[in-house]
């Protein structure tokens, strides 16, 4: 999925150009998403062979990928990467660590996108997990209460997706006039 949002958005990037719209195609940050790609590409086959530790790894480089100053794709590009890296630690069952990830993805979620939205998405499963682990352990208020947090951020997350395709809409509208 990744691979396919960071193959769009270069391919967004390339059909600017071909349509001689001003904005010139920047060779950095194209080389930079192209990174971030293959980062991405990496962790796959690492996870695929059973080796989260390096697919962490593989993911937290794309924390370091050298963006141009001032891109938006550079703010994507990490939050998804903090979200990747707290579904995998979710996946491995240290929901505090994945919690404590998604928050630094948080304080750089400026805007509202799809990633934002992914974050609190991934916050409700971890919430969701808490709450299992509760009711297995007969503890009634925490899986009550987690299931509840769960349900508020699953419901944030449509939120911001509500958000996000008002303002593409509204976008469309303006390009058509």
């Amino acid at each position: 999925m990744r691979a396919i949002v960071l193959a769009c958005l270069l391919s967004l990037l390339a059909g600017c150009a071909e349509q001689g719209e001003e904005r010139r195609i920047d060779e950095h940050l194209m080389a930079a998403l192209g990174q971030a790609r293959a980062l991405h590409h990496l962790a796959d086959v690492h996870l695929a062979e059973g080796d989260t530790a390096r697919a962490e790894d593989a993911v937290e480089r794309i924390l370091e990928v050298d963006f141009p100053a001032g891109a938006p794709e550079r703010d994507d590009v990490v939050v998804d990467a903090y979200g990747r890296l707290a579904k995998i630690r979710l996946g491995q069952d240290r929901l505090d660590e994945a919690a404590a990830t998604l928050q630094k993805g948080y304080g750089l979620g400026r805007r509202d996108t799809f990633y934002t939205a992914s974050l609190h998405l991934i916050e409700g499963e971890i919430h969701e997990a808490r709450s299992k682990k509760a009711r297995e352990a007969g503890d009634e208020p925490v899986t009550r209460a987690e299931a509840r947090r769960a349900i508020e951020a699953y419901e944030e997350s449509i939120a911001i997706n509500e958000r996000v395709m008002e303002r593409i809409a509204r976008e469309e509208k303006e390009d058509d006039r």
